[in-house]
């Protein structure tokens, strides 16, 4: 086996990767697919960046967007802010990952749509690059890496 024909997907693989493709193409998306990697895709939007991931043996798609890194000191306002806007965006989530505020969506793969998945991929992207905006001007966060 070579090394190009391990790392493709086969079978029910190929087939989420072929649904996740043509909702990345129905969202107007341009993607990268990561060296090495046959199930994760890299997205951008604006100052947002999202990869984009499959993972087969769970049968769950993710994707995630590192937004900022809280600022030191007193956080408490910022997160207030999280939570409150937490509450209106169905879907999809804001979250803190160490020290990285991140907006994600986790989807499963039974009874997955190009069309469900675009629009989640759509809501995610502007989602991201308004709220990473947000929390660098207004609560002196710093732009994640």
């Amino acid at each position: 086996m070579t090394k190009e024909s391990k790392n493709r997907p086969s079978g029910y693989a190929h087939r989420i990767n072929a649904i996740i493709e043509q909702a990345l193409e129905f969202a107007g998306q341009e993607y990268g697919s990561s060296e090495g990697e046959p199930n994760v895709w890299n997205l951008k939007r604006g100052s947002a960046k999202v990869e984009l991931v499959f993972h087969p043996k769970r049968g769950i798609i993710y994707a995630d967007a590192y937004l900022a890194v809280i600022p030191e000191g007193d956080s408490t306002d910022i997160y207030r802010y999280l939570l409150k806007e937490n509450l209106f965006l169905n879907d999809i989530s804001l979250s803190i990952k160490e020290n990285n505020i991140i907006i994600s969506f986790l989807t499963n793969d039974r009874d997955l749509s190009s069309t469900y998945l675009s629009k989640m991929i759509k809501k995610l992207l502007v989602a991201a690059d308004k709220y990473d905006n947000i929390l660098v001007e207004k609560f002196n966060a710093r732009w994640s890496k």
